[in-house]
Parts: structure tokens; C-alpha cells; sequence
């Protein structure tokens, strides 16, 4: 289909326009939804070029992807004017302002500059520097050309800039693409994409404070964006500053609820800061977490703050507590989403639990308790350890 579509372009650019649209008329038929074709036959006129673009727009999923695709091959054998009236039909007339995407008008400032079109290039560059559209990028090779273009004739082009900077990273090309992000950042230091990747780009050189200066301009950016305080948060934890990577995750605002992957390293952070206590509350007044099959981190982390917390109290002195939190590290809130397993991992707090009731005197349901623990499933790791734990206090108990 490549083949044909190309063969009937050429004839198109060597003036055999009538074996051009003969060619074109058989795929039509072939291949419908074919966009070569269809626009060939639509270039004579137009009302059919009109046609032609309300149609597309019907049936294509990804609209400006494909009308640029398409009008890049015309573009390749020197038809810019061809290109950018499949362009302009397709992606800019008939097409809402709040839809209209900002790569066709790259795309049709460059091909005027081909043509020579001076007023046309400027009034396009012009129109595309004002055009956002959030969560869109460049993404072909082609575009790496164009958008070169762009930035050369109008060098105060944040987004031309930031686009650029984008297409060279998917490329694997970053140094190239973080010199880019740094000039959209200086002429718009709004655009929280371009702080937020150069300080990903840092944080990948282990430049960590360099990597927060950037997050923390993103984050000034775009206040709402709850990812840009989780990778704050990461890279504070990876400099050894975790509690304020807590401070960062409860501080931030929520105009939704806090993401489930936030919620989930702010437990882990108050565990590792042993704040035990702040890490049961936050699990246990989160109305629901929802975990991939298998996943069971909410879980051990409820579990290993409630043995902790329990081992302190104990430690002090205090066992009644202390049994209160040993018994609470068995349980599975619902909240959790977390169900028991045919194999858990309960020997740990076993362990714990016939420690506490030991120290209260309660030795027969110690005892019970150790034996539960020990005859627990077999896993490898805690698990075993503790089972091993348990056996040895039975045959301690045994011997008094």
C-alpha cells in the first residue's frame, strides 16, 4: 500500500495528474480508509478537499497524526502546497480552538518556507506558539527538522523549544534536549514539563540538588500536579532527607485525593522515620487502596508499623499496649485491600504477640501463641526466622 500510495504521488509531482487520480480511484475502492488516495482525489476541488477533511476527521483515531503522516509524503517529492492544503483542511478548518493542535501549524509554517510564503510562515509560527494543547508531543523524526526550524525563526517559542527538547529525549539524544528545555524554562518559567524533565535529566546524573532546585520550580509551575511532589519526594529521600520528603507528601495540596503510589512511600517514609504510629493512622483512615493481583504492600507495611510500634511499647514496659498492636498486625482492614494469604507472613508477630503475653503472665496463651507461629507456612526470609524465633521460645518455656 506504501508503494502505491507513493507511485501515485509521484505521478501527482510529474504532471501525470489523470494516471495520478486512475491509481488513486482503484485504492480508494481497495482501501477505503486510505488517506492518499482520498486526498489525491480531493485535491482538484475545494468542496471535495472540504468533504475530504470532514470525513477524516469522522473516522481517523488519531487525527493530526495521520493527516501529518500523509501530507509528509507528499512533502518528500516537493508538493508543500499539496501538503499543507491536506493539512490545513484536516487539522485546522472546522476544527475548535480548544481542539486545535499545535504541531499542524508547525507543519504548514514550514512547508510556507519551502514555498517561499513569507507572510503565510509567519502568520502560522505566529498562530503556533499560541496553541497549547496539554499532553500532546511531537513524535515523529521528521519533526525534528521542522521544529529546528521553528525555534531558528522564532527563537522566543517556548513550546517550539520544549517540543524540541521532548522529540530529542525520545530519541535518546538528552544533552541535545536539555539544552532545549532549558531555554523554554528561561522564556516561560511556567511551563512546569520542561522544569519537571530537567529535573529528571539531574536526577539521573545523581546531581540530587540540582534535581530539587528544578522540581521545586516545576512544582511553583503547576502547584496541583501531585507526580511533581512524589519525584520531589523520591529524590529528597535518595539525599538522606527524609523527613522532609514527609513534610513534602503531607504538605501538599489536594484538590483530589492524594494518589495511591503517594500515599503508599509516604507510609513507607513514616515507617523507615519510625513514626509508627503517623504510618497506621495514615493506612488505616484511607478509605481504599487498589492493588494490583498479588500486591500486598499496604498490607506489610499496616503489619510491620503495628510490630514496631508494639516492640517499643514493650521495650517501656508497657505490654498490655504493646499486645493491643501485636494482635492488630494480624488482622486485614478491609481498606487495605489486602486479603490473607495461603501462606502468611503472621510468625513475626506470633513472635511478638507470646512475648507481650508472656510479660502480662499469660503464659498458656503465649504458649499458643508461639505454637501458632511456629507451625505458620514456610516461607523464606521473616518468615522462617521467626518460626525458628517461636520454636526456640516454646523449648525455653519447656525447660523453665
Amino acid at each position: 500500500p506504501v508503494t502505491l500510495d507513493r507511485l501515485t504521488i509521484a505521478h501527482w509531482a510529474a504532471g501525470d495528474k489523470d494516471q495520478a487520480r486512475l491509481i488513486a480511484r482503484q485504492q480508494s475502492t481497495e482501501r477505503p480508509t486510505a488517506l492518499v488516495p482520498r486526498a489525491v482525489l480531493a485535491l482538484h476541488d475545494p468542496s471535495a478537499m472540504a468533504q475530504f477533511a470532514e470525513q477524516a476527521r469522522g473516522y481517523l483515531g488519531e487525527v493530526d497524526f495521520e493527516a501529518l503522516e500523509a501530507s509528509l509524503m507528499f512533502a518528500e517529492t516537493g508538493l508543500w502546497e499539496e501538503a499543507a492544503r491536506i493539512v490545513e483542511a484536516v487539522c485546522v478548518q472546522g476544527v475548535s480552538k480548544d481542539r486545535l493542535g499545535f504541531m499542524p501549524l508547525y507543519h504548514l509554517a514550514w512547508y510556507a518556507a519551502q514555498r517561499g510564503d513569507q507572510p503565510e510562515e509567519r502568520r502560522w509560527l505566529q498562530l503556533a506558539a499560541a496553541t497549547t494543547q496539554p499532553r500532546r508531543f511531537a513524535s515523529r523524526t521528521e519533526e525534528v527538522e521542522i521544529l529546528r526550524y521553528a525555534v531558528a525563526s522564532n527563537p522566543t517559542d517556548a513550546q517550539a523549544h520544549l517540543q524540541l527538547g521532548c522529540l530529542l529525549a525520545a530519541l535518546g539524544r538528552v544533552d541535545e534536549a536539555a539544552a532545549c528545555w532549558q531555554e523554554a524554562a528561561r522564556l516561560a518559567p511556567g511551563l512546569s514539563i520542561a522544569w519537571r524533565n530537567l529535573g529528571l535529566v539531574a536526577a539521573a546524573r545523581n546531581d540530587l540538588a540540582a534535581a530539587q532546585k528544578f522540581y521545586r520550580r516545576a512544582i511553583e509551575a503547576k502547584g496541583d500536579d501531585q507526580t511533581l511532589y512524589r519525584d520531589l519526594a523520591e529524590i529528597l529521600i535518595a539525599a538522606g532527607r527524609r523527613a522532609e520528603a514527609i513534610k513534602q507528601m503531607t504538605d501538599m495540596p489536594l484538590s483530589s485525593p492524594r494518589r495511591a503510589e503517594i500515599t503508599i512511600m509516604l507510609a513507607q517514609a513514616l515507617l523507615d522515620e519510625q513514626r509508627y504510629e503517623d504510618c497506621i493512622r495514615l493506612l488505616t483512615t484511607t478509605p481504599y487502596f487498589v492493588n494490583w493481583e498479588g500486591q500486598d504492600i499496604t498490607w506489610r507495611l499496616f503489619n510491620r508499623a503495628h510490630i514496631q510500634r508494639g516492640r517499643q511499647l514493650l521495650q517501656a514496659g508497657d505490654a498490655r499496649s504493646a499486645l493491643r498492636h501485636f494482635e492488630a498486625a494480624l488482622t486485614y482492614p478491609p481498606n487495605l485491600n489486602v486479603g490473607r494469604s495461603n501462606k502468611p507472613v503472621e510468625a513475626p508477630a506470633q513472635y511478638w504477640r507470646g512475648k507481650a503475653l508472656a510479660a502480662l503472665g499469660r503464659i498458656d496463651e503465649a504458649k499458643t501463641a508461639w505454637q501458632t507461629g511456629a507451625a505458620g507456612a514456610s516461607v523464606r526470609g521473616e518468615q522462617n526466622e521467626y518460626r525458628e524465633k517461636c520454636r526456640q521460645a516454646l523449648a525455653e518455656l519447656e525447660k523453665k
